[in-house]
């Protein structure tokens, strides 16, 4: 038997429980590191990170400086790099230094970076949003190992959940305010192409927000304002709610 701290909980079966009872103001962008054993996450609107260790199930709180929307582990480095309000940076949650990298929307300060994955050619694709999540400013971005960055696909209001297929030629990615899931086909220089709808969603079930994508190529979308996850089949059927 696990012992859990109080608001903790531990997974039996295949039951979904609760792991930490925080609240957050906007909780996004979850990354399992192994190596670690531990799972990391950001409040965007309450300017935190967190870090759940599955070994002990304690729960380590930074504060961040601005609004940020993702982290994601750098190869051999304990930093970070992160979308933030401001641009793009390389962040030490635990000294608390930043290292500014680039900007790619310097014309746009509503605008700030919401999600993001690396592929496995270790392309970075990030979206930005109208931080008032009301005007079509937001991106879709490719961002290369040597920071050089391009815009794929927009603009949209709010972009959302881009995530790979198991064998790296399909990304997902959203139009949240749309209510579209869409799927392009990805080359292996990173070049998008053949955009189409994969899954619209009635907005009686709220918005499609943050995706994944599982080891048989499955979709689990989660939904903003519908209290659910939809687990989507490759050929865009839906198999569970």
């Amino acid at each position: 038997m696990s012992v859990l701290e109080p608001g903790l909980s531990a997974a039996v079966d295949d039951e979904i429980v609760c792991l930490w009872s925080g609240a957050a103001v906007v909780g996004e962008g979850p990354i399992w590191i192994a190596e670690q054993g531990a799972l990391y996450w950001v409040d965007i609107d309450g300017c935190r990170a967190h870090r759940y260790t599955l070994t002990n199930a304690n729960v380590t709180t930074w504060s961040l400086v601005e609004k940020t929307g993702w982290l994601l582990p750098c190869e051999g480095r304990s930093e970070f790099i992160a979308g933030c309000k401001s641009g793009i940076y390389l962040i030490d949650l635990d000294s608390g230094e930043r290292t500014f990298l680039f900007d790619p929307e310097p014309n746009l300060p509503g605008n700030r970076f919401n999600d993001a994955k690396v592929d496995p050619g270790g392309y970075i694709w990030a979206g930005s949003m109208n931080d008032g999540g009301d005007e079509k400013t937001g991106w879709l971005y490719r961002i290369e190992s040597n920071l050089i960055y391009s815009r794929c696909d927009g603009p949209y209001a709010v972009t959302n959940g881009p995530a790979i297929s198991p064998d790296g030629s399909v990304l997902y990615h959203v139009d949240t305010l749309g209510g579209t899931v869409y799927a392009c086909d990805k080359q292996k220089d990173g070049t998008l192409n053949n955009r189409r709808v994969f899954a619209q969603i009635d907005p009686v079930h709220g918005s499609p927000d943050g995706l994944t994508v599982d080891t048989l190529g499955y979709i689990w979308l989660a939904h903003f304002g519908g209290s659910r996850i939809t687990r989507i089949a490759p050929d865009g059927k839906i198999e569970s709610v």
